[in-house]
């Protein structure tokens, strides 16, 4: 009889002890999601500026993707490459992937 506690004591340890180490891993794993991502958000590249391309009635608008400020508009792609050049010499755009293909950039 004795036995039989030690035994099912011993169990009830390994499962409680199991079941511990589980949560502190999943808790350490999103600690450290949440470091990465927060470490992606600050390092941005200064050279790139992140903009939303707008089109309305076949004009295109670009505004900063981060305030919503208004940069500057064209009637092309190739108008508003170089208006962009011209505004920010040395620095690239970023857009989204799915911004280009509300646009029509892409498909």
């Amino acid at each position: 009889m004795d036995i039989l506690i030690v035994v099912g004591a011993v169990i009830i340890g390994f499962s409680i002890g199991w079941n511990l180490r589980e949560r502190v891993a999943v808790v350490k794993a999103h600690r450290m999601l949440a470091e990465i991502e927060q470490e992606l958000d600050q390092d941005t590249d200064p050279e790139v500026v992140k903009i939303t391309i707008e089109k309305d009635n076949g004009i295109l608008f670009a505004y900063h993707k981060d305030s919503s400020q208004f940069i500057t508009q064209a009637n092309d792609r190739k108008e508003l490459e170089k208006k962009l050049a011209e505004l920010y010499p040395g620095k690239t755009f970023g857009v989204t992937p799915k911004n280009l293909i509300e646009i029509g950039f892409t498909s």
